[in-house]
């Protein structure tokens, strides 16, 4: 196991780089007479900004916004806050919940050494996503093929395709951004299909206009010859675009226009809260335990967490 210090020394340059450091090559004068002044003003400046929020405000938002709650207390949880903006969100919850999930057992004999790519880190999340799914959570996709490696369903709800999808980068998964799901359910039919052993996914997408396309994990269109799946899928796929192509909004009307309901009330609170300036208080559908609709359009916990058995 690398110690501290050898850890600092194989990181990057760009790593060890501090916002100081940056004022001080700003500088263009000989003796940095200019250093005080800059880091006087930018250190107003901030406290223009967050005079009236206070550190557990910041706290909040991390967990909340970035997944983390656990930040040493030596550590300003504005200046985490800061810092963090430049890395993104989504990127940092995607790790928070990689090393979660490693810690929790779920990655049986992995080499965490291995991983150097956020497209590996995404597949080993997306795994651990289907074995979290509950049971209200399940009533909300159309299973329409499922055996030992692939699963194959057509979400009905926003929060399953969420669940579903996570680990790619399909836009009809993104968790704070309801409108595209909507969109492609209500007009098209929306099918996911995920390997169970390897975490990968493809998604296909059929309109009568457009007629049918293949999606990468990484969100790129491709010819089904190169999305890997195999023929006994393609068939399935095949079966679904010519016997009867509903839409998926059409597949549980009820919980669809409920799913609306609720995201669109969600996604306004949002927006209300950043004019405010205020934490981003948009539902973490990813890290916490998803509040799901039933076919009663009844609000309730989901529940199930099954540890997976390692990588194959």
């Amino acid at each position: 196991m690398a110690k501290m210090k050898d850890i600092i020394n194989m990181a990057p340059a760009s790593f060890k780089t501090s916002l100081l450091d940056v004022l001080i090559g700003m500088d263009p004068s000989k003796t940095k007479k200019y250093v005080p002044m800059m880091m006087k003003v930018l250190q107003n400046k901030n406290l223009e900004k967050t005079n009236n929020r206070v550190d557990e405000d910041f706290g909040m938002e991390l967990q909340e916004y970035y997944g983390i709650s656990n930040l040493p207390d030596n550590i300003d949880p504005k200046v985490a806050y800061s810092l963090l903006q430049l890395v993104g969100s989504d990127f940092t919850k995607d790790l928070m919940n990689f090393m979660d999930s490693n810690e929790k057992g779920y990655f049986k004999g992995l080499d965490i050494t291995t991983i150097s790519s956020i497209k590996e880190m995404n597949r080993l999340n997306g795994l651990t996503s289907l074995n979290k799914i509950g049971k209200e959570l399940a009533k909300q996709v159309q299973k329409d093929f499922e055996d030992e490696e692939w699963l194959v369903v057509r979400p009905f709800s926003y929060e399953s395709s969420v669940k579903y999808g996570y680990g790619s980068k399909w836009c009809t998964a993104m968790e704070k951004n309801p409108e595209h799901f909507f969109r492609y359910s209500r007009n098209g039919t929306l099918i996911y299909c995920l390997n169970k052993k390897t975490g990968d996914k493809v998604s296909a997408y059929y309109e009568k206009q457009e007629g049918l396309s293949f999606w990468s994990a990484e969100d790129d269109r491709i010819d089904s010859m190169f999305s890997n799946l195999p023929n006994h899928i393609l068939d399935v796929i095949r079966g679904i675009v010519t016997d009867n192509p509903l839409t998926n909004r059409l597949l549980n009307l009820n919980v669809w226009e409920n799913s609306k309901e609720l995201s669109t009330k969600q996604h306004e609170k949002f927006r209300e809260v950043e004019e405010d300036g205020s934490e981003p208080a948009f539902q973490d559908l990813r890290n916490q335990e998803f509040m799901s609709l039933t076919t009663d359009g009844v609000v309730e916990e989901d529940y199930g967490d099954l540890v997976t058995e390692g990588i194959q």
